[in-house]
């Protein structure tokens, strides 16, 4: 007769070796975090900083930190269809990952973030920033932490996310964006020109500058009224009297 106490050792043990976790136990998903273009700095928590090299892959976990630098660029992706990019001059660190919630939390402490999650994806990201909390499901967006002011500005290329400032919740669209700063709500929300935007990514991406401007305002042309008739004319009489 086994003993109880050996039987359920035997069957942890398997489950180990089998690479299945323990019901009772719910083990946490790693992202996957890739280096694109040096140089990116990734530390573990309660461990040293180090260097990944270019198109190498470490797996990030909660505390983590992830720093890029200048001339970087790294993705940061999770296996619930949610990608994470993190472009020069940009810090951030790792507060959650799925587990017993399917909530992935960053915190961007600077720099910019282009998050994006497909429709069935199985997690919520939540971005903290010190000034403002975006929660978003099933959407794509840039975050942009300002290293001088600490303004959060917060743009959306599809779908929506909730955006809280000084304890007030505003819902932003796709085509849309809004402000924070620190102790205020967040400004109204301003829709803005989707390829002007799109044009402007493709430069953060290349690293080409440090940080995104607001994107253009959308704006309705107008059509001036036609002149009256005879109206030049009397305009003329007028003056030379």
């Amino acid at each position: 007769m086994i003993h109880g106490g050996f039987k359920i050792g035997l069957l942890f043990g398997l489950c180990v070796l089998l690479g299945q976790c323990c019901p009772c136990v719910p083990t946490a998903v790693k992202g996957d975090l890739t280096t694109k273009r040096v140089q990116v700095t990734w530390t573990p928590a309660n461990q040293s900083a180090r260097t990944v090299a270019e198109n190498e892959h470490v797996s990030v976990g909660v505390g983590d930190g992830i720093v890029v630098d200048a001339s970087g660029l790294a993705v940061l992706e999770f296996p619930d269809l949610l990608t994470v990019e993190i472009y020069r001059d940009s810090a951030l660190k790792v507060r959650q990952v799925p587990a017993q919630s399917p909530l992935v939390a960053l915190y961007l402490e600077l720099g910019s973030i282009f998050a994006s999650t497909r429709p069935d994806a199985g997690s919520r990201l939540r971005v903290d920033t010190g000034t403002a909390t975006v929660e978003s499901l099933a959407t794509e967006f840039l975050v942009t932490v300002n290293p001088h002011t600490n303004d959060t500005v917060v743009i959306v290329r599809v779908g929506e996310v909730q955006v809280t400032g000084a304890g007030q919740t505003i819902t932003v669209k796709g085509g849309e964006y809004t402000q924070v700063s620190a102790g205020e709500a967040p400004s109204p929300v301003t829709p803005f020109d989707i390829s002007s935007f799109q044009e402007r990514l493709k430069v953060i991406r290349d690293g080409r500058i440090m940080t995104p401007k607001l994107p253009d305002t959308k704006v309705t042309p107008t059509v001036a009224p036609a002149p009256t008739p005879g109206g030049d004319d009397d305009d003329d009489d007028n003056g030379d009297d």
